[in-house]
């Protein structure tokens, strides 16, 4: 079995246009795999969408929801939260559904402290290269661990919030323009090493397919 959970970034697509669409969504559920997607607000509903919505084209969180309840299989759901001010509609439409494997995050810090004072909310605080300690973590569920300039923080460092209960979710380099294969080949080896809990480790990826077969691949020799 492996011990890292593929989550897709915007669904599992292959061209651009396809991301945050109904069909990613879903392609992404039936794999097997975890979403990372945005929400926001339009016209007072919360919608999906990474930038400004300049349209009503677009999914609503509460459909969206309603095909990961169908599908979901209780896989992990990360919502990137990008306005403000939507934390009791988005809670709302969460327990509409009963979904419980999901956090929010990369809200503005005003926003994050009045997430982490709601005991109703799960959230992840964040590390990176810029960013050593996270903020408000004794209320997190986990941490969201980026690199904006190619150095991600240290394994040994990380192990210790796994110590603490904590899981993470590590951006992919793709996500930032970079390559792939050194990062994920030192990430592989340390999970090798190691016996984390299945879903401990979590990877945000355009390349859900490739991450899947990297990581699982010879894992367990």
């Amino acid at each position: 079995m492996n011990n890292i959970g593929i989550v897709c970034h915007r669904g599992l697509w292959k061209k651009e246009h396809e991301q945050n669409t109904e069909n990613a969504f879903k392609l992404a559920l039936s794999n097997n795999y975890g979403i990372e997607t945005d929400i926001r607000e339009r016209n007072g509903e919360i919608v999906i969408s990474h930038d400004i919505p300049i349209n009503d084209n677009l999914i609503s969180l509460d459909k969206f929801l309603l095909i990961y309840n169908d599908l979901g299989r209780n896989l992990p759901l990360l919502l990137n939260v990008k306005c403000d001010g939507i934390k009791d509609k988005t809670l709302s439409l969460l327990q509409k559904y009963s979904i419980e494997n999901y956090c929010l995050f990369d809200m503005s810090i005003p926003e994050t402290v009045n997430y982490a004072n709601d005991k109703l909310v799960k959230f992840l605080s964040r590390v990176s290269d810029l960013e050593e300690s996270p903020i408000l973590l004794e209320k997190a569920q986990g941490l969201w661990v980026d690199s904006f300039y190619g150095d991600y923080p240290s394994f040994s460092f990380l192990e210790n919030y796994i110590e603490q209960n904590y899981f993470l979710c590590f951006v992919s380099p793709e996500l930032h323009g970079r390559q792939t294969n050194a990062f994920w080949n030192s990430l592989k080896e340390w999970i090798k090493s190691k016996d984390f809990k299945r879903n401990t480790v979590l990877i945000c990826t355009d390349k859900a397919d490739e991450a899947y077969l990297h990581f699982n691949y010879d894992l367990e020799d």
